[in-house]
């Protein structure tokens, strides 16, 4: 009998070692949105009034900036109140529409804006009325996080940070910035009050992941041969190996032939298989082996 096995163990240089590494990824905590820092002029349209009695104007102001950018601005509302005129109604409401809608607002800690009033401004005792600052839903309800008051008097830009309410039922359907002052009570303001709103954002929860570990380095001995590995994950990924000169035919040969291959290792992966193809010749058609 003449036995002749493929000689798959030259076909690949061997060697001197295997090096694995296996790497971990954290979770990545989600990026923080500037909703809007007023730079565009353009982006003054795209706060408007929600509701309310009370006039209100909104305009690009390129001679206010936070950061005192003169190339940036600010957007300035100019709000005309009248208790006698409107009661109840002497309010005003305001919405700025995120860019991408809608917004898990469950990934984010804190809601931040600066905010400036002019001094002439008419105020409510000793503040320039109470600001309710919070968000609209995609169904167009709305959630307060907090009351905003600035004291008379007070000059120049502060910068304002309120928690984002992880109860509200509706956090994950996040539409608006949204805020509002309402003056219809019996103190109720009656004249112009001008403000400044830049830089509004939200800020992101930080990531609870802990830090990854380093990366794990194992050196594995090589297993003699050749190694074959299995680079795809289609249904019907394989690799395949052929030899290069018709000399291992049956044909003619003055006893029984045998092919033969031996695996040392095999992947524990389901479905994984192993195949001889026996091609009678060459020049044939796709199928035809």
């Amino acid at each position: 009998m003449i036995t002749t096995s493929l000689p798959l163990n030259r076909m690949l240089p061997l060697a001197c070692c295997g090096l694995s590494l296996a790497f971990v990824h954290p979770l990545v905590a989600a990026d923080d949105i500037l909703i809007d820092d007023f730079t565009d002029p353009a982006a003054a349209i795209k706060t408007v009034k929600f509701w309310g009695g009370a006039t209100q104007t909104y305009d690009h102001d390129a001679t206010e900036d936070s950061g005192g950018d003169p190339a940036s601005g600010a957007l300035k509302i100019t709000v005309g109140y009248d208790l006698a005129a409107r009661g109840g109604d002497n309010q005003m409401s305001a919405r700025r529409q995120l860019d991408t809608t809608p917004v898990d607002g469950t990934k984010y800690a804190k809601l931040e804006f600066d905010i400036k009033y002019d001094p002439s401004s008419v105020a409510q005792g000793a503040n320039y009325g109470n600001m309710e600052v919070g968000i609209a839903h995609t169904d167009w309800s709305q959630y307060y996080f907090a009351t905003v008051q600035t004291p008379v008097g007070t000059t120049g830009w502060r910068k304002i940070s309120v928690n984002v309410n992880q109860l509200n039922p509706k956090l994950d359907q996040l539409r608006d910035f949204h805020f509002k002052i309402w003056s219809g009570g019996g103190d109720g303001m009656t004249g112009t009050q001008i403000f400044w709103i830049d830089n509004v954002k939200l800020i992101a929860l930080p990531s609870t992941e802990p830090p990854p570990p380093p990366p794990t380095i194992r050196i594995e001995p090589s297993v003699a041969g050749l190694n074959v590995i299995s680079s795809g994950n289609g249904q019907y990924d394989r690799q395949t190996l052929r030899t290069t000169t018709p000399q291992y035919s049956w044909v003619g040969a003055g006893a029984p032939v045998t092919y033969s291959v031996t695996v040392a290792d095999y992947s524990k992966k389901p479905g994984m298989s192993t195949v001889f193809y026996l091609v009678p010749g060459t020049g044939l058609g796709t199928g035809d082996n």
